[in-house]
This record gives structure tokens, sequence and C-alpha cells, in this order.
């Protein structure tokens, strides 16, 4: 009898950044290395304030979003650093780890599901109007500028763990907090 034919080889997903449909530019599958990430640069010239940016499955990879854009969602991400310039909706981090987020211009919102060490750094001007929403996740930072110049960043982990209480026939939840 014939040996059997060999099982084809499994071939690696080909990556892609493109502008879907003129609403969204669908970055997928950037792949880079720990030594070497892997750019992504979407031009001001190449944006909508329509368009969504979404991030999908990338590992090791820079993106750079330059303009306003309506929202960003990152998806299934390892050690991705997304840096943009102004988000008029908000931007989503679902299922991924090592995502560092930031902003030079506004950004709402922003939500982080089923998430693990995610950084976001925020602008002045996102300081004071950006709220964040975590969901089953650990390890979110925060950091915002000096309060005056010449200071350091101030950075700030938000609450994982939190404590819930019956009060007058309520329940109240509030974070836990560890006192030394």
């Amino acid at each position: 009898a014939p040996a059997p034919a060999p099982a084809p080889a499994k071939e690696e997903p080909k990556g892609r950044v493109e502008c879907v449909d003129y609403k969204t530019w669908e970055i997928e599958q950037q792949k880079g290395t720990r030594m070497e990430k892997k750019n992504v640069v979407l031009e001001e010239g190449q944006l909508e304030n329509h368009q969504c940016v979404y991030v999908y499955k990338c590992e090791n990879a820079f993106v750079e979003v330059k303009g306003k854009v309506n929202s960003v969602q990152v998806v299934a991400c390892k050690k991705v650093d997304i840096m943009f310039t102004s988000v008029i909706a908000s931007v989503d981090v679902t299922n991924s780890s090592g995502v560092q987020l930031q902003t030079s211009g506004n950004m709402p919102c922003a939500f982080v599901e089923k998430s693990h060490d995610v950084m976001v750094f925020l602008s002045k001007e996102a300081m004071e109007t950006t709220s964040i929403t975590t969901c089953a996740s650990t390890g979110v930072n925060v950091t915002m500028p000096p309060k005056a110049e010449g200071e350091d960043p101030v950075e700030g982990a938000l609450p994982e763990q939190y404590i819930t209480k019956i009060v007058g026939g309520k329940l109240v939840t509030v974070p836990t907090e560890h006192k030394a």
C-alpha cells in the first residue's frame, strides 16, 4: 500500500493593513519580535473622523495613528503599543496583554475587558475628560502628565479587588484598600 500523503504544512496567516468600505482600518496579524517591533503608521491624510481603527491578533507591534478617528479597537493582541492623536468615541482593549495606549489629544473613554498588563498614557487634554472602565482585567495602570513643569509623570493602578457590603438593604461596592 502506498504511504499516506504528508499533511499539508499549516500556513501562517498573512498580515494586512487595509481600509475596508471606507469605514474601518483593519490592522491584522502584524508580528514583530521582542527585539524589533513591527511598525504600522496611518498618516493623517489617510484618515477620516468617522473611521475606526481595528487592531487584531498583532504581536510585538507599534501602531501609530496620526490624526483623529472615531474609535480604536484592540483585540487578541500581545505586546502592542498604540499611539494616536485623538479619538471621538472610545478605545477598547479586549482579550489582550501587554498593551500600551498613548494619546496626544482627546480620548473620552477607554474600555479594558479580559486583558492584562495594560498601560494608558494620558495627555493633559485627555486627563480632564477620560473615563476608564475595566472588566475581568488585571494590571491596568494609568500615567498622567506632570502637574508642573519639571516634575515626573504620575502613575496609578486601577483597582482589581473590591468589597461589597449590604448597607441599608442595598449592595455597596468599594475598592479594597490595603493599609500598611
